[in-house]
């Protein structure tokens, strides 16, 4: 500490040399004070406003260091280092000199933040505990300290013997000889006098901008006025004053050019008094607009169509690869754990633990049955696909069979060994709803990401155009084509690694591509698809991209492949149903049982070598069900199907089916007593005349199926079973007897029109024969066409009249008790009455 009292009387020699220790003193002193003040700011933290006190010391001043407490009445007072300011003494100047008080803005000191990720205070807002102290000239002293942080700037309170102004051009003066920058501030340190009392605040959400808001308590101040008041704190673009309107207080907004011209506005001239008008000023945000977004907006129909550019731009360039790349992955397995090496190591090493464990065990079980379902599918059959997934793909390969001919599991053991492979369940996909399908297919595919943002958009777009349902179909299929053509380079990236033609033959590996699940009730599910996808996979063969498969049932597949491709060639494999003994060598291994009863050779016989039929009796035969039960229960369920969806009976489609109950029944009769009838017989018969459509459809339901035989085609059961299910049905007396019935009266339908039709010619012969062009015919045509149509009369009355017998005959078979109606049909069978 400096006890500059006690220095003047040591050295009190003349009064030149009291004064200069006395100065030298006072400047000793304020210095520091300034060391204090810096030392004290430092710590500060931006987030709370801190007021410092510093006083000048006079003579007698002591600075000691404390841990004590002060305020700024002349008690001890301590800063977070633990120094403090003591005085003992009057101050240096005169006892009647006069004191002036004021506050100096400062700006610059640090950045301005303009916004919340304005984070530039965060390395300046100390810069104002460094700079400040050389910014005074040493007579002024320093009373509080204001730092505001988000303006760049503080308030320094002051206390000196000149006036305020004088202050105020000193300070300007010193601060342009300095020529002062701190950090991160591009613009020199300035300062203004505070004129008003000014408001600090810390509104998180309120920055500094280069517009303020100038409002008026009390009478509204002319502009000249005003730009003559703020016209010091910087250069202003424009002075707007707000419209008048009644009983609404006035106000002007004034744009800066630099934005330290506003924060100086703000902080100087707050609430200072114009005449009898107090000022209020405050920040107002600028409203940014964008002349090229208001371009945008009001050029709707150019701006549409370059997003829309741009958005399928951004796709072919970000997400095409990305779908690609995952699609790739989908194909090739090659993220597949059960590939890595590690993993193949350990499987190599812990081989003989797998042996023992009940895995095991049951992976053996499902082989044996894997390969059993493989001899029922015919081994020739898997070597021909294994052969044609060897060659270069040239062709489509559709595998057909009726339903449990175990053409699935055919296909996928002929295809296990191959590497890069995707198989597609079009019977789960085809069971989603529109809006899922897409998305099915593309998790399918391995398509990601997929079109569930899109599909909100445009979902969305549809709804406020009212587009309607063909809009969102016409989505779904550009969708369906998007993933076939990612698809599509995936394959071919993958084709040219894996089979590249510089490779020999017997290594290259063709990717394949299964279609698996397609059947008549979920072909029309999805408008086109079918089309689509079969016209997509003749593109990848002929090209000699992948190999593509189908595997469908025989019922409508190929009659649709062939209509898509016209000419391109398709290879077909047909799968049969197993034979006898195929079958009885089955139950034997499902049963345990060396060999078979005859009644058990009876039911496989009849069963037939239809693998769902031959799995149901040994499932009914496990449960405990004698073979005689158990064949009687598959019977039966059989005639309710037949029943069911062939006559229609119980449901409201049987109206609506595309044959009818008596030309089905016909066909009944026919296979009851044959175990195959000529296509061509039965459609030129008297209830199809010809017409085909009714056949086509009964074998999409596999109600019956056409096949080839020597070039003919015939008419066989659609499964073994139906065969004895028809014998049983033909046999019922109420089912024949009422399915009689309406044969007949169809039959009197069909000539009692013939009837008609005679009768209506017959009379406009009569009334020729009276006209006036009667002289002008020849009487012996006109006899000749009369008797002809009469014999033709007779001819039909007669058939009416034994038709209606036949009727009543089945009215009674129907009204009779069972026991005589049985007998009754039985001879009506064997008597061929049903003819």
């Amino acid at each position: 500490g400096i006890n500059a009292e006690n220095m003047g009387q040591k050295l009190n020699r003349s009064t030149f040399m009291q004064r200069l220790l006395f100065r030298s003193a006072r400047t000793v002193s304020a210095c520091h004070a300034r060391s204090i003040f810096a030392q004290s700011a430092f710590p500060l933290r931006p987030s709370t406003f801190h007021q410092v006190r510093l006083f000048s010391a006079p003579a007698d001043a002591v600075v000691t260091a404390s841990s004590s407490t002060t305020d700024g009445s002349g008690t001890p007072s301590v800063n977070k280092l633990g120094f403090h300011v003591e005085t003992s003494a009057p101050s240096l100047e005169q006892p009647d000199a006069p004191k002036y008080t004021g506050t100096l803005w400062f700006d610059n000191l640090y950045p301005i933040r303009v916004h919340r990720l304005d984070f530039r205070w965060v390395f300046g807002w100390y810069s104002y505990s460094r700079t400040l102290p050389r910014l005074l000239p040493d007579h002024i002293a320093i009373l509080r300290v204001r730092p505001s942080l988000k303006e760049g700037g503080c308030l320094v309170d002051f206390e000196s013997t000149e006036p305020v102004e004088v202050v105020e051009k000193e300070v300007i003066d010193h601060l342009i000889a300095e020529e002062t920058h701190v950090w991160l501030s591009r613009s020199e340190v300035r300062a203004h006098l505070v004129k008003g009392v000014p408001f600090i605040e810390d509104i998180m959400n309120k920055y500094p901008s280069p517009r303020i808001r100038i409002d008026f308590q009390g009478p509204e101040v002319p502009m000249d006025a005003l730009y003559n008041a703020i016209r010091p704190y910087g250069k202003i673009r424009d002075i707007v004053y707000s419209p008048w309107a009644k009983d609404t207080p006035r106000f002007a907004i004034v744009s800066f050019k630099h934005i330290h011209g506003a924060v100086s506005t703000k902080n100087c001239f707050h609430g200072q008094m114009i005449g009898s008008t107090k000022i209020s000023v405050s920040y107002d945000q600028i409203l940014k607009t964008s002349t090229i977004r208001s371009w945008m907006d009001k050029h709707p129909r150019l701006m549409i169509p370059f997003i829309a550019l741009l958005f399928a731009a951004g796709t072919y360039l970000i997400f095409d690869p990305m779908r690609t790349f995952f699609i790739k992955n989908k194909i090739t397995n090659r993220f597949d754990p059960q590939n890595f090496p590690g993993v193949q190591w350990v499987k190599a090493e812990f081989k003989w633990l797998s042996d023992v464990t009940l895995g095991k065990l049951i992976q053996q079980r499902s082989d044996k049955e894997g390969e059993y379902i493989g001899t029922w599918s015919e081994k020739e059959a898997e070597a021909k696909i294994k052969t044609h997934l060897e060659r270069t793909p040239e062709a489509l390969l559709l595998v057909t069979g009726a339903k449990g001919s175990g053409k699935s599991a055919l296909v996928q053991n002929a295809a296990a060994a191959k590497r890069v492979k995707i198989i597609l369940d079009m019977d789960r996909l085809l069971s989603r709803t529109n809006d899922e399908f897409v998305n099915a297919l593309a998790q399918a595919v391995g398509f990601f990401p997929a079109f569930t943002v899109l599909g909100y958009f445009t979902a969305m777009t549809d709804a406020l155009v009212g587009a309607g349902a063909k809009t969102a179909a016409a989505s779904n299929q550009n969708n369906v084509m998007k993933i076939l053509e990612c698809l599509t380079y995936a394959l071919t990236s993958v084709s040219s690694k894996y089979a590249n033609p510089s490779m020999p033959l017997e290594e290259r590996e063709y990717p394949i591509i299964i279609v698996d699940g397609f059947n008549n009730q979920n072909k029309g599910k999805q408008d086109k698809f079918f089309e689509t996808l079969v016209d997509w996979a003749s593109l990848l063969v002929e090209n000699h991209v992948a190999h593509v498969l189908f595997v469908a049932d025989h019922t409508f597949v190929e009659e649709a492949m062939n209509k898509v491709l016209l000419d391109k060639r398709v290879e077909t494999i047909a799968l049969n149903d197993a034979n006898f003994h195929t079958s009885t060598e089955y139950i034997k291994q499902s049963l345990h049982a060396d060999q078979l009863d005859p009644t058990t050779l009876s039911a496989v016989d009849i069963l037939g070598g239809r693998f769902v039929d031959v799995r149901t009796f040994i499932t009914k035969l496990h449960s405990g069900m004698s073979p005689e039960d158990a064949l009687d229960s598959i019977i039966r369920n059989s005639i309710v199907t037949i029943r069911t969806q062939g006559l229609g009976e119980g449901t409201e489609e049987g109206k609506k089916l595309p044959w009818s109950k008596v030309q089905f029944w016909t066909i009944i009769l026919k296979l009851a007593k044959e175990a195959e009838v000529n296509f061509d017989e039965i459609q030129f018969s008297q209830f199809f005349k010809g017409d085909d459509g009714p056949l086509r459809a009964l074998s999409r339901t596999e109600m019956i199926s056409i096949a080839e035989r020597d070039g003919k085609k015939m008419i066989v059961p659609g499964k073994p079973v139906f065969r004895t299910a028809f014998r049983k049905m033909a046999a019922d007396p109420k089912l024949s007897g009422g399915m009689g019935v309406l044969i007949k009266k169809a039959q009197i339908e069909e000539e009692q029109n013939k009837i008609n039709n005679f009768e209506r010619e017959l009379s406009s012969l009569k009334d020729l024969q009276m006209s006036s062009w009667a002289g002008a015919l020849d009487p012996s045509q006109l006899k000749a066409r009369k008797q002809f149509l009469l014999d033709l009369l007779k001819e039909s009355h007669e058939k009416v009249a034994v038709f209606d017998q036949e009727r009543r005959a089945f009215e009674a078979l129907v009204k009779a008790p069972s026991s005589s109606a049985t007998t009754a049909a039985q001879a009506s069978a064997q008597s061929g009455v049903a003819k």
